[in-house]
């Protein structure tokens, strides 16, 4: 009679699924030492310098100086491909839309047919 044993898809003993290795504790170790601990990325530096490019040109005054104005649009201008993806064009400079491939298409099967229905060819 047959008795213990481990059920169908059941583990028993070995190591456990996802569980790092030697290697990669330290590979990730070595990794966490080599980040900056105050935790400040390189966006956030330009962010916060943009932010305060623009808080300066604020006057008291309300009025707006703009030599600080475009000092901080420049800045602003180095973060922004990081924060916002650029938007594809509806169609490609010099290329078709579907509606001009399609003529395209029926162009060249109208010349397919025309060519067929002509007497001498086979």
């Amino acid at each position: 009679m047959a008795r213990g044993g481990s059920l169908p898809g059941e583990r028993r003993g070995g190591r456990q699924k996802g569980s790092l290795n030697k290697r990669t504790v330290a590979k990730e170790a070595f990794k966490a030492s080599r980040l900056d601990v105050t935790g400040v990325s390189p966006l956030d530096i330009i962010l916060g310098a943009a932010r305060a490019a623009w808080a300066d040109a604020h006057g008291d005054d309300g009025v707006i100086d703009m030599r600080k104005a475009r000092i901080a649009a420049d800045i602003a201008k180095d973060a922004a491909p990081y924060l916002h993806s650029r938007l594809m064009p509806a169609s490609q400079p010099g290329g078709d839309d579907d509606m001009a491939k399609a003529r395209r298409i029926k162009g060249m099967l109208d010349e397919i047919e025309a060519t067929i229905d002509q007497p001498g060819t086979e």
